[in-house]
């Protein structure tokens, strides 16, 4: 039974990823759901509209499921994803009431003295549940020392509402009717918030490490910021958690975020126009989206695109291959074309049926031969030299025993001859004894 729970568990969630580079890491997300999309359930057969990348650290926006899988689906601990609107709702509880914030929310065990709620999902799964939305991400605001140029967070533009149980009824508000100004303490109206996407620091997510996920302050880290800059000095923070509108500390509240487009739905976008047959000729780029002739397409699309061929064609031709780039990317850009030929086998096509193209990668490093180290000789000449010193370090060796290398008293040396013509020296009288 034990067994049987864990493998039921760990599909119910999607693989988690563990690389450095933003990019890198964006292109696995999406080389990955191929594999977990029946998680989700079976795409609609017309393939979704072709995706712009925006930006590099963007995941692939997703098709809602049917009608006949669920609308809401548990994505990670603690967020979930409402496909009907689309929106993400993240459980989070109240840190504190009365102080002056630079978070609205922010992950457990970080910044709770600074923020309004804070929460124990994790930022990078939100990072990719905002994009599975169809959210944008943009970069975070950052401070020029040599210019003294301030440049905002950018990115997909956002509302942030937080429900909450008081007094027996649900209560749902605007996530800036929880904050008042620190210095009028008035009331604001509604907050410019965007996608910024946080960045990396030291090879990992950034949001992970500081648990920046939305805030009201500049930060470069910062997973959800605001369009306007403002300072993180702690004498001028500009926002104070409004003590009469936030529920007490602890309280259980569910944090819900949207684009704001998912308001006013867009009309429905014509879907690509691909070839009905013939091979699929796949390019993969570094932001994980695959080129198919003009179109653009993302991992799921691509995962409906085979499986509608394979029931026309079981023997359905793939050709994928990496797009080019630099010399010392091309073993990672392999890597995940692996990947990505594993995911498609696993959309139902026949592993002869797929051919893999890769592309140079720099030549490895040859092994240098490891160096013995050569015991030291024997010192003979120390030993003949001074045997007492070296068998006072060396109590286990036996010194030779030749005759040459025991020593020998040398006899007493004799006074050197006069020089001729030289003043013989007289000798020394003895003292005289003093007389009485």
């Amino acid at each position: 039974m034990r067994r049987e729970s864990n493998k039921n568990q760990r599909q119910s969630f999607a693989p988690r990823c563990r690389l450095t580079n933003r990019t890198v890491w964006c292109m696995t997300v999406a080389v990955l759901l191929v594999a977990t999309s029946p998680l989700i359930g079976d795409p609609p057969k017309a393939s979704p509209p072709a995706p712009t990348p925006k930006s590099a650290s963007t995941p692939a926006p997703s098709p809602k499921p049917d009608a006949t899988h669920g609308k809401r689906v548990q994505y990670d601990k603690g967020i979930l994803i409402d496909w009907s609107v689309p929106q993400v709702e993240i459980t989070a509880r109240v840190a504190q009431t009365d102080r002056p914030v630079e978070l609205l929310i922010c992950s457990e065990k970080t910044k709770e003295h600074e923020s309004v709620l804070v929460t124990n999902a994790r930022p990078k799964k939100i990072f990719e549940a905002l994009g599975l939305i169809g959210a944008a991400a943009g970069k975070p605001g950052s401070f020029d020392p040599t210019s003294g140029k301030i440049t905002p967070a950018s990115g997909q533009a956002l509302t942030i509402d937080v429900s909450f149980e008081q007094d027996g009824k649900t209560v749902r508000k605007g996530a800036h009717d929880l904050m008042v100004e620190s210095k009028t303490k008035k009331p604001i109206g509604s907050l410019p918030w965007v996608f910024c996407g946080s960045s990396t620091l030291d090879g990992r997510f950034a949001a992970d490490v500081d648990g920046t996920i939305a805030c009201v302050v500049d930060f470069s880290t910062a997973l959800i910021g605001l369009a306007d800059s403002h300072t993180s000095s702690d004498s001028e923070l500009w926002l104070l958690a409004d003590k009469n509108r936030v529920p007490k500390q602890g309280t259980p509240c569910t944090v819900i975020i949207r684009t704001k487009e998912s308001s006013t739905p867009p009309p429905a976008q014509p879907a690509p126009k691909l070839a009905a047959s013939g091979v699929l000729d796949l390019t993969l780029t570094p932001e994980g989206f695959f080129q198919l002739g003009d179109d653009v397409i993302d991992a799921l699309a691509l995962d409906a695109l085979v499986k509608e061929r394979i029931k026309i064609n079981p023997n359905q031709k793939v050709i994928i291959r990496p797009i080019k780039v630099e010399l010392e990317e091309a073993r990672k850009m392999n890597l995940f074309t692996r990947l990505a030929g594993r995911a498609i086998i696993g959309s139902g096509i026949n592993a002869d049926s797929l051919s893999i193209q890769f592309l140079d990668e720099p030549p490895a490093k040859p092994e240098q031969p490891r160096r013995i180290a050569k015991p030291d000789p024997i010192p003979w000449m120390t030993v003949i030299k001074s045997p007492d010193a070296w068998l006072a370090v060396q109590p286990t060796a036996t010194p030779p025993t030749s005759p040459e290398s025991v020593p020998t008293a040398s006899p007493p040396a004799s006074p050197a001859p006069a020089k001729a013509g030289s003043p013989t020296p007289k000798p020394t009288p003895a003292p005289k004894p003093e007389k009485p």
